[in-house]
């Protein structure tokens, strides 16, 4: 999170736009995140960062138990939709 949060602040990201374009990230489409691309350009950084959170989202998948993935799926729905209403996971 650290290394995340260093990245943004040093390329002067702006945090929302980020994680609004990170929500429609796809590891085997990097166009995916066109919106980062157009407006910062393709900056070493952002590719490095993306490869380690591409590898992530492998080991995350390949990591989840069958049967268990549900937890997981409504915490990504949190993640890709932060402004929106969760009343589902209001508990945790």
């Amino acid at each position: 999170m650290r290394e995340y949060l260093q990245m943004l602040s040093s390329l002067n990201i702006d945090y929302t736009l980020f994680l609004r374009e990170l929500s429609h990230f796809k590891t085997e489409d990097t166009e995916s995140f066109k919106g980062i691309w157009d407006y910062y350009g393709k900056r070493i950084e952002l590719n490095r960062w993306l490869d380690k959170y591409s590898e992530r989202l492998h080991r995350e998948d390949e990591d989840v138990q069958k049967g268990s993935r549900e937890k997981l799926e409504k915490w990504l729905e949190v993640f890709y939709h932060p402004f929106d209403e969760h009343p589902e996971i209001h508990a945790y």
